[in-house]
């Protein structure tokens, strides 16, 4: 494992996911500042029109695409899709941006590298904002006019900038979390610049920013990562898909047969159904049940879901 990852893990389990973010975005954008008084950097709308690309990397995620897109509809201004799937996915996004009347970029891909997915999405982008997207998340809709505002005020700065906050992380199903480990903080939204890259640090893939680049961390949950709320054979194949990539034998290796072997290993069948709802039961083992009051209620879009499917809130 990189140093880096490991400085990074230890900061975090010392001060907390939220606590960590504000002082790092404290001492960066002092840094930041230093840079940008003694180097002038052209104004973010010199090289691109207004506007917000949703920037979507997916694998057979029409589990939720689809609720995914349409919560940040309000917010952009076209779906750029870095797909690998072989499932329904990319008709599912073609077919929700004809109904929204929002323009969806398909890009196929079939590498591995997932700096070298997140750089596609730079590239097929057309807007002067990127919104890093994943097709498990879910916006609240009780924030998509304050982002929306707060894109319109900073964008009439000539500064760029990184906009972080929390997902909360549902995990095994829409009713439970990982009490210990149940924030996901990144730069989702930013401006688009010529240098701006992902990059792999270790086996984890990292965006790449220039000093002139300010953070700017919204202190509270603003949508949901469904991070392992997924059809149950799908989840078991993904968690062999990491394990792989933690051994850096992604590309090494046939992922189908690693599974089943894996399977055989770990939960003694042959039958992947069945070592998957075995999976599903390990993962709620160990969390807790979320409780919305205490943490974010659940958008219009889940509870539409949960009603459709016959599932009562509690």
């Amino acid at each position: 494992m990189s140093y880096i990852i490991k400085i990074r893990r230890l900061i975090l389990k010392t001060l907390g996911r939220k606590r960590a973010t504000k002082i790092k975005t404290i001492i960066w954008n002092i840094i930041s500042n230093m840079y940008t008084y003694f180097k002038s950097v052209e104004p973010p709308h010199t090289c691109r029109p207004y506007g917000v690309s949703a920037v979507i990397w997916s694998k057979n995620e029409e589990d939720w695409i689809e609720f995914s897109m349409r919560s940040v509809a309000e917010i952009v201004d076209e779906y750029v899709l870095i797909d690998a799937s072989t499932d329904r996915t990319p008709q599912i996004a073609m077919e929700t941006g004809r109904e929204l009347d929002i323009p969806v970029k398909i890009v196929r891909v079939t590498t591995r590298n997932m700096a070298e997915v997140g750089n596609l999405g730079l590239k097929h982008s057309s807007y002067r904002w990127i919104l890093k997207w994943d097709p498990d998340f879910i916006l609240h809709e009780d924030y998509v006019i304050m982002l929306k505002k707060l894109v319109e005020e900073l964008d009439s700065k000539s500064e760029y900038y990184l906009i972080l906050w929390p997902h909360i992380c549902l995990d095994g199903d829409l009713f439970h979390y990982n009490p210990k480990d149940y924030l996901h903080i990144e730069p989702w939204l930013f401006n688009y610049h010529s240098k701006l890259r992902y990059k792999m640090i270790g086996w984890l893939e990292h965006l790449d920013f220039s000093l002139f680049y300010k953070r700017l961390f919204i202190d509270k949950p603003l949508s949901f990562h469904l991070i392992t709320v997924k059809n149950p054979v799908r989840l078991l194949y993904r968690k062999y898909w990491y394990e792989v990539r933690k051994k850096g034998i992604l590309d090494k290796v046939d992922l189908e047969g690693y599974a089943r072997r894996r399977i055989v290993d770990e939960y003694g069948t042959t039958n992947v159904e069945e070592a998957a709802m075995l999976y599903i039961k390990e993962i709620l083992s160990r969390l807790a049940r979320y409780k919305p009051h205490k943490h974010l209620l659940y958008p219009k879009l889940l509870k539409d879901y949960l009603k459709a499917h016959g599932i009562r809130l509690e």
